[in-house]
């Protein structure tokens, strides 16, 4: 079920709503938390109700295996409990990738349950945390519903258990907010138009130049890439937005996940705008526990790269995804790099011109790098990159252009959109966004503060 699907605008979601705060007159949280963990499980099983088994004993599992870390704090039960998640999300979304290569794709097909690495994700940072003792205890309720809950559980953000078991059983909750439901309804239009509008409009400029094995014309290659490159933004944000804005209704606060992210003035900068809680969890799950930047630069930058290329692997089963993920690492290497040999050598640059420069350097690399993400395999991806660096041309190439007047029209206003107007949490300015400031990074409260 999607959330621009009719079903899903016009029976579940009204269903859940008013359910919902049916029950909140009997001022129960166990109702409300009922009320949503029942709604998520059929939202995820409304597609293939079989994957419920999968979502239910992968949340069974992991709670009983927090439990148990929590009284015993044993590493190798945590090293055994994160690799059998490892393991189960490695077979359902990399098992066909390996088939290829073995020669026995033809033997069975694995369908890829929706969410796996959200809900994969989500799990390993909770037993961590049930590890170090930041956990002392959770109600099986709560932790179902903080891994189920439905509008992150197919897109994201990838949540905390620290941001979202307090608001379970925050009394606020079940309390009516019409300014809520309101902010919440508005929030989750904004994303739909976001969604259905922009990002569907611009798909069908897209496939023809990704699916296609043969070379084009440079002005083909840009169209196509900025086409997705726009697709990608809007689809993903509406998302995102449309998650935040179902939550509010609810009054649950989800963690912003974009801010912008092709404003960017250097690659380490989009990090910190695109998949905000991805880039958090990696941070705190990955990148600190190798050594963060603790050891030395040449650690630090190591450790990077290493982060970058799970990213990669994380995103989908191809090579494509991992050469996606090793290209942002040596992007963020070169962008560390750049920034060390400036302090050290203390050159200057206008800053009117420095900054144009480096956000169109961020920019083409960030839309090469889509390339790569997008294409169906290596070879098309390289194929792609070279027309759009003008190593593919010749006159017939310049005849009959895939990509048309009407197409770049779009591009135009789409990419417009994305780099002038304010996002959604500057438009709708920060006291509509409540969010605990302690739970926000440097960087968000800036947002807030400039919005307000």
């Amino acid at each position: 079920m999607l959330f621009n699907s009719h079903v899903f605008i016009f029976v579940f979601l009204p269903t859940v709503i008013f359910s919902y705060w049916a029950l909140s007159f009997f001022k129960s949280n166990t109702l409300s938390i009922l009320c949503l963990l029942s709604a998520s499980l059929l939202f995820y099983g409304f597609w293939r109700w079989e994957f419920l088994i999968i979502l239910i004993s992968s949340v069974c599992f992991n709670y009983l295996c927090g439990i148990w870390l929590i009284k015993k704090r044993n590493l190798k039960f945590l090293f055994f409990s994160i690799a059998l998640n490892i393991s189960t999300l490695f077979y359902y979304k990399y098992f066909n990738l390996f088939k290829s290569f073995t020669g026995l794709g033809e033997i069975f097909e694995i369908i890829l349950p929706l969410g796996i690495s959200f809900f994969t994700f989500t799990q390993i940072s909770y037993l961590v945390d049930c590890y170090k003792g930041k956990i002392s205890s959770n109600k099986f309720l709560d932790y179902a519903l903080f891994v189920t809950y439905f509008p992150h559980l197919i897109a994201g953000p990838v949540l905390h258990h620290k941001d979202m078991i307090s608001q379970f059983r925050n009394s606020e909750i079940i309390k009516f907010n019409f300014t809520n439901i309101n902010l919440g309804l508005t929030i989750f239009v904004i994303g739909l138009f976001k969604k259905v509008i922009l990002a569907d409009s611009i798909m069908p400029f897209v496939e023809p130049v990704f699916g296609s094995d043969q070379p084009h014309n440079p002005l083909d290659a840009w169209g196509g890439a900025l086409a997705y490159t726009l697709q990608l933004y809007f689809d993903f944000s509406g998302y995102s937005d449309m998650a935040i804005g179902i939550s509010r209704i609810f009054n649950i606060d989800l963690p912003l996940n974009f801010d912008s992210p092709y404003k960017a003035k250097n690659i380490i900068d989009f990090w910190k705008r695109w998949h905000i809680s991805l880039s958090s969890f990696l941070k705190d799950y990955l990148y600190i526990p190798l050594g963060g930047s603790k050891h030395g630069n040449l650690v630090k930058y190591i450790n990077i790269f290493i982060v970058m290329c799970v990213s990669g692997i994380w995103h989908g089963a191809g090579l494509t995804f991992f050469l996606w993920g090793v290209m942002h690492g040596m992007f963020l290497l070169l962008n560390h790099g750049f920034r060390h040999m400036k302090e050290r050598f203390s050159f200057w640059i206008p800053p009117m011109i420095g900054s144009s420069i480096s956000w169109v350097l961020t920019l083409t690399a960030v839309v090469i790098g889509w390339v790569f993400f997008r294409a169906h395999s290596v070879s098309s991806a390289i194929l792609i990159t070279k027309s759009m660096l003008f190593l593919h041309i010749n006159e017939s190439l310049f005849e009959n252009t895939i990509i048309t007047s009407e197409a770049w029209y779009l591009i135009m206003l789409l990419g417009t959109i994305s780099l002038l107007l304010p996002n959604t949490q500057e438009f709708m300015k920060l006291h509509l966004y409540q969010y605990r400031e302690k739970n926000l990074n440097d960087e968000m409260k800036n947002i807030y503060q400039q919005a307000a």
